[in-house]
């Protein structure tokens, strides 16, 4: 976390660097977000190459986005919240004229606008090394209020809405408050926990760089990531729950940049990705829901009734999709975090 910054600045001033190729498309994305066997076939069939960048948290993704207006890339992974404010300043270009749109949940198609597509749909929660549990942590508290083998073993996010969620949702608050009093009381209660936490980087990226992968037991993610963990380290030992609070409700989109000189290509990936086959092969090698109605067709059985990747009914009603929040909101958000993140630096 130190070099936090220090890497974003780094990576800003290297990716200024790419030339673009138009035999190649360059996608800035989650990692593990896209299976291998969905490029692959992308490649031999169209005989181009794609070259993926990643970040690890939304929050970092529009900080470089901010700083550097013409990114070298082509295809852009946006939140629903961040598709709607880049497409209405000409970042992004329209996309209401691809064929496969009409595959996906209207929903999620509304969520993301009409400058992105929708990719994956989830839900914020806990994945959690099942060995280190006798029952599966039911509620926020298990991080908020861990027991003392937990302490120093809990992985957190640094973003501007969920760093602040499991406390704001285990005093009863909404995890999108504006209420400044709010915010506080869960500012202060995180900084309070600050020791427990073995790191505020994103598990997945965590796990990846980390010389000890085993001293994170559990950690804030996203459905799905269960399975990314499990695939990088070759075992079977994490889960995902969704805490009985409730959570938020993200939407992953698909951009594409506006300075691109492969419009015309990147579009014709985009529709590809929304092909119902492609899209359930997608899905189940990523392990993440999917938006595209079309492509249930071809998921097996176990995949569709996943708890973990379709929420119930019950489950949603506590929950809330990501929405744009108010400038005030923001920057005291913003403020929040960063100090946070500071004082955590100072102790580790």
């Amino acid at each position: 976390m130190k070099n936090k910054y220090l890497k974003l600045a780094a990576m800003a001033a290297g990716l200024l660097n790419i030339s673009y190729a138009n035999a190649n498309l360059h996608i800035y994305m989650w990692e593990d977000s896209i299976a291998e066997s969905v490029l692959s076939r992308w490649e031999s069939e169209n005989s181009q190459t794609i070259q993926s960048s990643y970040f690890d948290n939304d929050d970092e993704r529009n900080k470089l986005m901010l700083n550097s207006q013409k990114l070298p890339f082509d295809i852009i992974t946006l939140d629903n919240v961040s598709a709607g404010i880049y497409g209405n300043d000409d970042t992004l270009v329209r996309l209401d004229d691809l064929p496969n749109t009409l595959n996906n949940d209207k929903r999620w198609t509304q969520a993301c606008g009409d400058y992105a597509v929708p990719y994956f749909w989830g839900a914020l929660g806990l994945a959690y090394r099942k060995s280190k549990f006798e029952e599966a942590p039911a509620s926020w508290k298990t991080i908020t209020s861990p027991t003392e083998e937990l302490k120093g073993h809990i992985g957190m996010l640094a973003d501007t809405v969920e760093t602040l969620l499991p406390s704001l949702l285990t005093m009863g608050y909404a995890g999108n408050t504006s209420s400044p009093y709010e915010l506080k009381k869960a500012y202060e209660h995180t900084l309070e926990q600050l020791t427990d936490f073995l790191t505020f980087e994103y598990a997945i990226s965590y796990i990846r760089t980390t010389a000890n992968p085993q001293d994170l037991h559990i950690a804030m993610a996203y459905s799905g990531d269960q399975f990314a963990l499990n695939n990088f380290l070759q075992e079977g030992d994490w889960a995902f729950v969704i805490p009985d609070e409730g959570s938020s409700i993200w939407v992953d989109c698909l951009a594409i940049n506006s300075v691109s000189p492969n419009i015309e290509q990147a579009k014709k990936f985009l529709n590809y990705l929304m092909d119902a086959q492609i899209a359930a092969l997608n899905a189940e090698e990523i392990g993440v829901a999917t938006p595209n109605l079309a492509a249930y067709q071809y998921l097996p059985k176990t995949y569709l009734e996943d708890k973990t990747l379709f929420p119930s009914q019950e489950v949603l009603d506590k929950s809330y999709i990501d929405q744009r929040l108010s400038s005030a909101n923001s920057t005291l958000r913003t403020k929040v975090i960063k100090t946070i993140l500071k004082k955590y630096e100072t102790q580790h």
